[in-house]
């Protein structure tokens, strides 16, 4: 149904019953009414829908200590008071994140009423959520402090020392997280930190080929940090500016020769399993060499197999000291009977 030039509309042949009647202009919100009750042979009438723009919220972020207003800051809507990812405009299309501009500004528009939850993203500094509650129709003014907090800083060396050139640094706290690329020197910075635990994890290209996994009941973290590197818990400063120092070792480079009753064991694959629990798996060549990155200081038992599936309980033991950049271990397990 149409309505005319008047905004009148009539909608006929309607059967006993009960129904909804709503309306909708493009540029403008959905409008409904009901349920209304129809009975045979008898006519309703007076039927007013009223259709609503939706708000407008404007916004401006700043620095909390100096009130300097912050460019180049992304916006994201991410949730609406239904609690769904992301949420539509009043006229039914998807709100886009947006970016503040020189005076730190930033505008969303057709929102519809309700609690709405928003992130703020700012290069490498954490992520910062506010949440305001949209009123029906008129605009809506907020203001977002980013407080200095804490700031993470550190390098990423390999297993003999050297700067990492190419690999990512990883901070997650409360739910959010902000992914850094290494400098040329290996270092990384995070700042804005509110207080409390944090969870601060390196990766890089040449350690992608080895598994690293934690036996259940694997901590949330894992899951979410779900590549390989080692891993940090440190705590951030009570809410002052500070810095917190933090070399990340991406531990030590293991590689020799394994073999089975004096013959190469080609093509197989290996376990390595800390007294902790800790499980790191690679694949042998076809002459029997191997290598496995990323291994923290302890004992390990090495036996064939591949991750949670091994093919023999028989298997070799290797002690891994602190401080070790490389290790060669040559090994040869018993025949198999």
């Amino acid at each position: 149904q149409v309505s005319n030039v008047g905004d009148d509309f009539e909608i006929h042949s309607v059967g006993p019953g009960t129904l909804v009647v709503s309306a909708h202009v493009r540029g403008m919100g959905w409008a409904g009414i009901g349920p209304i009750r129809i009975e045979e042979g008898k006519d309703v009438d007076g039927l007013v829908l009223e259709l609503g723009v939706g708000a407008t919220l404007r916004g401006v972020v700043r620095i909390a200590e100096t009130h300097e207003p912050v460019t180049g800051a992304t916006v994201v809507p991410e949730c609406a008071s239904g609690g769904a990812l992301g949420f539509s405009r009043w006229d039914g299309e998807p709100i886009e994140a947006v970016g503040t501009d020189v005076r730190g500004e930033f505008q969303f528009t057709h929102l519809p009423p309700g609690e709405a939850k928003f992130l703020v993203k700012v290069g490498d500094r954490f992520p910062t959520w506010f949440v305001v509650a949209i009123p029906q129709g008129g605009p809506c003014d907020h203001e977002v402090l980013l407080a200095a907090g804490a700031t993470i800083r550190g390098r990423v060396v390999d297993e003999r020392g050297a700067p990492l050139k190419h690999g990512w640094v990883t901070v997650a706290q409360g739910g959010g997280s902000v992914t850094v690329t290494l400098a040329k020197d290996g270092t990384y910075a995070v700042g804005g930190l509110p207080p409390g635990e944090c969870l601060v994890h390196a990766s890089d290209e040449m350690a992608r080929p080895v598994s690293y996994q934690i036996p259940a009941p694997q901590p949330k973290y894992f899951s979410e940090l779900d590549t390989p590197g080692p891993t940090r818990v440190v705590s951030t400063l009570g809410g002052d500016p500070a810095s917190i120092d933090l070399v990340l070792d991406l531990g030590t480079c293991v590689h020799g020769k394994a073999k089975r009753g004096g013959v190469p064991l080609g093509d197989s694959g290996l376990i390595f399993q800390s007294a902790e629990g800790l499980l790191f798996n690679t694949t042998t060549d076809g002459a029997g060499g191997y290598e496995v990155r990323g291994l923290p200081p302890g004992r390990y038992a090495v036996s064939p197999g591949r991750l949670w599936r091994r093919e023999s309980a028989e298997g070799a033991s290797l002690d891994v000291l602190p401080s070790l950049r490389a290790l060669r271990f040559d090994f040869d397990l018993p025949s198999e009977r």
